[in-house]
């Protein structure tokens, strides 16, 4: 009778259906740092914090993230990622031009990279915007009228 007991608590644990722990990978590597760590965040609240590896390398795997909006932050430097269960996010970049040399790699690359390039899009935009206020009026409302049709088009 005992080994029945004993069988019936194996067959419960067999049974047991657990649920898959949500992991991510982030890591990467940062050519001329300016910190020894790369720090993942989300809405200002600190999720994790990765050393660098002499090599100037990092990477962990993170678990039980929620799919969305985070970003890592190098120093004073920052940038945003989209993060889903099961993504492998490699970044490589240089911080003597971080945003634009800041390159995905791995499962979620292609989302990050479409942030990344709208981010860039818009930054250049704002800075061409500036140009435009030595326009007259009529100019300066055709101007703001082009980048409005453009933006809403997508």
């Amino acid at each position: 009778m005992k080994y029945f007991g004993f069988f019936i608590i194996g067959l419960l644990f067999i049974g047991c259906d657990y649920p898959d722990e949500k992991k991510i990978f982030f890591g990467g590597e940062i050519i001329n740092p300016k910190s020894d760590i790369v720090i993942l965040m989300q809405n200002e609240k600190i999720i994790d914090s990765i050393l660098l590896k002499p090599d100037h390398t990092f990477g962990k795997y993170i678990s039980n993230l929620n799919t969305g909006l985070y970003y890592f932050k190098h120093a004073y430097e920052f940038q945003y990622l989209f993060l889903e269960a099961d993504d492998s996010i490699s970044i490589r970049l240089n911080t003597w031009d971080f945003d634009e040399t800041l390159v995905f790699d791995g499962e979620g690359a292609d989302k990050n990279e479409l942030l990344l390039d709208l981010f860039l899009n818009n930054e250049k935009e704002i800075g061409n915007f500036y140009t435009y206020f030595t326009l007259d009026e009529t100019a300066f409302q055709t101007k703001i009228d082009e980048i409005f049709t453009r933006h809403t088009a997508l």
